[in-house]
């Protein structure tokens, strides 16, 4: 039906409207929101990658080979509309790789349903039927354009006079160019089946076939994969279009004998003699032995672009682009890594010195060496009295058998037991408050505005303050997809009942019933929520076993990286 609409302004405009497109949207990074990800990806006509490699799907962030075919489009569409439609190369060439990828892509959604996660894809129907629907569009599209071109495309033919008869010969491909096209294929084979490889290593049979696996000791599941890929992809192009991605770009086409596309058997047979050994050097004589098996040549087709030597300048040039672009995102990613890290630290340190700033005598100071040397001991400060300017503890060192320490049940039992008889120490909160460390690290050159506090002539860092002989709350993971916020928490302390959540700020309805009983279990709260990124405050009320009622401030960002701190506030 579209056929008829297929015309060289209709490929212009089209192939400038996706490249355009798709450069544009390979720019955008993770975003936390489903919807945004899913439209990403609909509008997605490639999922390229590189074996073993994670440069795959670009529809969560940067993918620098899926942005090298957007360049190569551009410029096709640039080359076609500029050289009076006559330049069709570099069209034809990501037109097929868009034909096969999308072929794949169907391909390994319903293996991905049948094999790996069959309840997922049963709870988004309606999504996987508009990304098939979005597949069978792009494969439409892409093979009307290449159908098209092979019509508009005539074969180069050399007339010898003989006497009174005249031959007319197909000009068959040079030795030269005979050489380029297993290069070219191998590479853009690789590209289009990396997925296939980490599909494979998902599923259960591949993670039995794959696991532990050492490739140089034992290569044979990886090779015997490629050879899979290898024959399925010169079937698939030579048997639907007699070409493949390596000719389109030297111009050349498969034929049998009477000069028209070869038959599947022809095709089958070509892609199964390319296994015999060494038979991809056979095209050094007249022609190469798939050839003469299968009864097929390889021909020219009439030259009516620019000349093919420009085009070595390009393929230099982004290989050039890929290395430099993943450079810069690796360099990206470290310092987005390095800035998630301190927020992290900023966030972990924000709720030490909160906790520190509202103790009181429920509360043990954890403490830490500065250079991490020490016995098999866990060394606490328990809180017994607070004066303006100063705290009064119990010294409680408890030997470990565990290397976790030991469990806030032991710390509890032990204080209980050697109650009074602790040794005691008063600290300034000067003093207190410059100790404050939160994490595990250790360190031998301290940074300026952390000053250990001496204990039994040792020198500590405080590293994490939490309640004992009552409920302690803690946020253990959090999420905000689809306009649901959702906070996971966790009780480090006595057993005790949320009975109440107050949304001070952030546009957020909570949607769990209460009361929830939080034991040793996670437990989810949350609710319904507007909005992409926003800041968000909450007191969570508790009431544990003995009727006694704690609140717990909650304060934090939706954003994937945004800070949340916890702490008691009554």
């Amino acid at each position: 039906m579209l056929k008829k609409y297929i015309s060289p302004k209709f490929i212009t405009l089209f192939c400038f409207i996706v490249s355009i497109t798709e450069l544009i949207n390979n720019q955008f990074f993770f975003t936390i929101n489903n919807y945004v990800n899913a439209v990403k990806q609909f509008i997605n006509p490639l999922s390229l990658g590189w074996i073993l490699s994670r440069d795959t799907d670009a529809n969560d962030g940067f993918n620098s080979i899926n942005t090298i075919f957007d360049l190569l489009l551009l410029l096709g569409a640039i080359l076609y509309f500029f050289n009076k439609t006559r330049e069709t190369r570099l069209i034809r060439f990501v037109m097929s790789v868009i034909l096969m990828s999308n072929m794949l892509s169907l391909i390994y959604s319903l293996a991905f349903i049948l094999f790996a996660n069959i309840h997922r894809a049963l709870s988004s129907i309606p999504l996987s039927i508009a990304f098939y629907i979005a597949h069978a569009c792009w494969i439409y599209l892409s093979y009307s354009i290449l159908q098209y071109f092979n019509t508009q495309n005539e074969l180069q033919k050399d007339v010898i006079e003989e006497e009174e008869t005249v031959h007319t010969y197909f000009v068959e491909a040079s030795k030269w160019t005979r050489f380029l096209h297993p290069v070219i294929d191998v590479i853009v084979t690789i590209m289009l089946f990396s997925r296939f490889v980490d599909l494979i290593a998902y599923i259960k049979f591949g993670q039995a076939m794959f696991i532990r696996v050492d490739y140089n000791a034992n290569p044979t599941p990886l090779l015997l994969m490629l050879a899979l890929c290898r024959f399925s992809y010169y079937l698939f192009f030579e048997s639907i279009l007699g070409i493949t991605p390596g000719k389109l770009l030297t111009e050349t086409r498969v034929i049998n004998y009477e000069g028209n596309k070869p038959s599947f058997k022809n095709v089958a047979v070509r892609s199964i003699v390319r296994f015999i050994p060494f038979e991809s050097l056979t095209f050094l004589m007249h022609n190469g032995l798939h050839d003469k098996l299968s009864h097929t040549l390889v021909v020219k087709e009439k030259k009516t672009g620019i000349d093919g030597r420009y085009f070595f300048w390009i393929f230099p040039a982004l290989i050039m682009f890929h290395f430099v672009s993943n450079m810069i995102q690796s360099e990206y990613s470290k310092y987005e890594n390095k800035q998630m890290y301190r927020s992290l630290q900023d966030r972990v340190q924000g709720e030490l010195i909160n906790r520190f700033l509202n103790a009181d005598t429920n509360d043990f100071f954890q403490l830490k060496h500065t250079l991490g040397q020490g016995d098999y001991t866990s060394d606490f400060l328990k809180v017994e009295h607070i004066t303006p300017k100063s705290i009064v503890f119990s010294m409680v060192k408890i030997d470990s058998k565990n290397y976790k320490g030991p469990t806030e049940t032991e710390v509890e039992a032990f204080y209980n037991n050697y109650k009074g008889t602790l040794p005691m120490d008063t600290i300034s909160k000067e003093a207190l408050l410059k100790a404050l460390q939160a994490g595990d690290e250790t360190y031998i050159d301290l940074p300026d505005t952390i000053v250990p506090i001496k204990v039994s002539e040792r020198k500590y860092l405080i590293s994490s303050i939490d309640p004992y002989f009552m409920p302690n709350i803690q946020i253990s993971d959090f999420a905000y997809s689809n306009n649901y916020f959702t906070l996971v928490l966790m009780n480090k302390g006595w057993a005790a009942d949320v009975t109440k959540v107050q949304v001070l700020e952030g546009s957020i309805e909570m949607t769990t019933h209460f009361p929830i009983h939080l034991g040793k279990s996670l437990q989810r709260i949350g609710g319904a929520a507007t909005g992409d990124k926003f800041d968000y405050k909450l007191d969570i009320t508790v009431r544990d076993s003995l009727k006694r009622e704690y609140i717990f401030r909650v304060e934090g960002n939706t954003s994937m990286y945004g800070d949340r701190s916890i702490w008691r506030i009554k």
